[in-house]
C-alpha cells in the first residue's frame, strides 16, 4: 500500500537513504503510526533484499526517524514549532484588508499582536525585505509591484 506508490518504480539497487527519508517523511505527514513507518520499508522490503543478496547494505536503516516523527507530531499540534529556535518569528500588529473603496489598514482580528513563525526557507527573503523596508514605523515588510500595499485583485 505504501511501498509500491513511493518506491515501486525504482529498482531495489537504486534505492538510496535520501529516497527512503523522503518516503518516511511523507508517511509521517500522512499520519501513519510509528510501527507502520518503521516496518514498511526497513524490515519488510529492504531487509529481505539483503537476505536475498540483491543488496549488501539496507539503505532504509534510517537513523533518527523517531526524531523526525516527533518533530512532525509537534508541528501538527503547534504550527509555531516550525519557527526556528532563538527568534525565528515576527510580531504582527496590523493587517491590510479589502474595504469599500479599496484597501484599509487595521489592527489584527483579535486586536492583539501575535507571533508568526518564520520557517528557515524564507528567512533570507524576510531579512532582505527588512533591510529594504527601512526603519520607518509604518514601513511594509511586503509591498505590491509598485511599492504600495499588496492587493488581492
Amino acid at each position: 500500500m505504501r511501498v509500491v506508490p513511493a518506491l515501486g518504480h525504482l529498482a531495489v539497487r537504486t534505492i538510496t537513504s535520501g529516497v527512503v527519508d523522503r518516503s518516511v517523511q511523507n508517511w509521517i505527514a500522512d499520519e501513519h503510526s510509528r510501527s507502520t513507518v518503521k516496518h514498511t520499508i526497513a524490515v519488510r522490503v529492504m531487509e529481505q533484499a539483503v537476505r536475498d543478496g540483491v543488496i549488501k547494505v539496507n539503505p532504509a536503516r534510517v537513523s533518527g526517524w523517531q526524531k523526525l516523527y516527533k518533530q512532525a507530531e509537534d508541528e501538527l499540534r503547534d504550527p509555531r514549532a516550525l519557527a526556528l529556535p532563538g527568534g525565528g518569528s515576527w510580531t504582527v500588529r496590523r493587517q491590510t484588508t479589502p474595504a469599500p473603496g479599496g484597501l484599509t489598514d487595521k489592527g489584527t482580528k483579535d486586536k492583539r499582536a501575535r507571533k508568526v513563525p518564520i520557517i528557515e526557507e524564507i528567512r533570507p527573503l524576510v531579512a532582505q525585505r527588512i533591510l529594504s523596508a527601512g526603519r520607518a514605523p509604518d514601513a511594509r515588510l511586503f509591498t505590491g509591484p509598485r511599492g504600495g500595499r499588496v492587493s488581492t485583485v
